[in-house]
């Protein structure tokens, strides 16, 4: 096991991630600790297929709703030996529902994508912030969400929120990376392959 020790303003939170040999990760914390206000203090690498993959739906999905935007995403993929590389990003797929305001990813989209692309596993979620929030923010619903599903691979979560563009809004959005493990929420500096 590997243990990381995060300082988080006055506490201290400790984070224990699992390697393959581990059945058990210790837990020191209900719920993550969100600390939307630090820099980031880790990094993950978004490669041009996947971000391409985002900024269409989220643009297909801008068109679609007439400048109405309603909420997108999808599935972060990556290879297993290295999780904070994200190779392959999905779209939502057909049983995923959707609205101005809220999103429930479907599995039909990652069945297929499983099936095409066995060598990946899901290493996180995008979804898209409608409103005017420009530092993309996760809600509490977010947090919740990327928890559960950190908790079913017992590592860590990216979670992407997707906002409107400073300049040019829904077509060439923004990207912010969340990371949540066991123990915290806190940004994740997005480094975009081939840039």
């Amino acid at each position: 096991m590997m243990r990381i020790v995060r300082h988080a303003g006055e506490g201290t939170a400790t984070v224990t991630r699992r390697n393959r040999d581990a059945t058990v990760a210790s837990v020191t914390r209900s719920a993550p600790l969100f600390l939307p206000s630090l820099p980031a203090s880790y990094q993950a690498t978004i490669y041009p297929e996947a971000e391409r993959q985002i900024r269409r739906e989220t643009r297909r999905m801008y068109l679609a709703c007439n400048g109405d935007m309603h909420e997108t995403g999808g599935w972060l993929m990556a290879h297993p030996h290295s999780p904070d590389r994200i190779v392959h990003a999905t779209y939502p797929g057909d049983d995923a529902p959707h609205s101005r305001s809220s999103m429930r990813l479907g599995l039909e989209r990652l069945e297929a994508v499983t099936a095409q692309l066995p060598h990946l596993r899901v290493a996180g979620t995008w979804h898209v912030h409608p409103g005017t929030d420009e530092d993309g923010v996760p809600s509490s619903a977010d947090r919740r969400a990327w928890a559960k599903w950190r908790e079913l691979d017992g590592g860590f979560h990216i979670g992407l929120i997707v906002t409107q563009g400073r300049s040019a809004g829904w077509t060439d959005p923004e990207l912010h990376g969340w990371l949540v493990t066991e123990e915290f929420c806190e940004r994740l500096a997005l480094k975009q392959e081939g840039h």
